[in-house]
């Protein structure tokens, strides 16, 4: 008698349940996936209807020529600083660092004017790798049947709870997803913003690594769109999210769960060395973790 009334009860929350995740279908699934839609497979000026470049929107255009500008000013600092240096410690090594930097200033200074151009450049290569990763065996994405109006409404959400546990994991990891996109696209505006300062940190040895850390959250923000449509596209090329059963919705999360794991790896990979002398000694050190054998005694 308990075991038929505790079945009873599941069966009772999982219709719950199910009812929930078809209400979801009708309603929050459309909006969620209109928002991946919009942000997922390009970048855009998502402010407008269309596919206008990012750099061409007129405010955040005008908020990198206003730091622009400011960099500039700034830019005066910077050579005091230089001439003061050069001045106070009085030495070769000084007159050679000046001589050294000129060549930066003017670098620095060519790099914050051409920033908003320079950027698209990147953003026109990341969209064509995320076209080509996206048009890759022309399938859906991993979600699109696992998350169908027909799967979700299946007779078999009301029935078992492990299931409806596994589609509820992946209607919040989509979600996550479609947030992680636009939190992208802040980050994006913000980084193409300051890209004159970062432009201007490269000039002194004391800023420059301000502007490696821009860099590498710029190559981080911007490419993770292409690495994580690329693991998608993977997912399903490989026919094993095909369908709405169980194992298909595990895949698809699992797909889901690498894609979401790709910004940290880039950030992994970002983190360059910065002398020769730190890629020479890591090589080494792995070189050393290679089993080798050993020359036999007496030989």
């Amino acid at each position: 008698m308990g075991t038929a009334l505790f079945g009873a009860q599941s069966t009772s929350l999982g219709g719950i349940i199910g009812q929930l995740l078809s209400d979801f279908s009708s309603s929050g699934r459309n909006d969620v996936l209109t928002l991946l839609n919009r942000y997922l497979f390009s970048t855009v000026d998502v402010s407008r209807p269309g596919s206008e470049q990012l750099t061409a929107n007129t405010a955040l255009a005008g908020l990198n020529h206003d730091v622009s500008l400011a960099g500039d000013a700034l830019l005066v600092l910077v050579i005091v600083v230089i001439a003061l240096r050069a001045i106070v410690e009085r030495s070769l090594y000084s007159e050679h660092d000046l001589r050294a930097l000129l060549p930066k200033v003017l670098a620095g200074v060519i790099l914050m004017h051409t920033s908003l151009s320079l950027i698209q450049m990147a953003i026109d290569l990341n969209n064509a790798l995320t076209g080509f990763a996206a048009g890759a065996g022309g399938n859906p994405m991993p979600w699109t049947d696992p998350l169908s109006t027909s799967a979700l409404t299946s007779s078999s959400l009301a029935q078992d709870l492990f299931e409806i546990v596994v589609v509820l994991a992946l209607v919040v990891t989509v979600a996550l997803l479609a947030i992680s996109y636009v939190v992208r696209m802040a980050v994006l505006q913000v980084l193409i913003a300051t890209a004159p300062l970062a432009a201007l940190a490269t000039i002194l040895p004391e800023t420059r690594g301000y502007a490696r850390t821009w860099g590498r959250l710029f190559v981080v923000a911007l490419f993770m769109q292409a690495a994580q449509v690329m693991v998608l596209r993977v997912a399903t090329v490989t026919g094993l999210a095909a369908g709405s059963g169980l194992a298909a919705t595990l895949y698809a999360l699992a797909a889901l769960w690498v894609s979401l794991k790709v910004p940290s790896f880039l950030a992994a990979a970002a983190q360059v060395p910065a002398s020769v002398a730190a890629i020479g000694s890591g090589v080494a050190d792995q070189a050393r973790r290679i089993p080798l054998p050993l020359p036999a005694r007496g030989a």
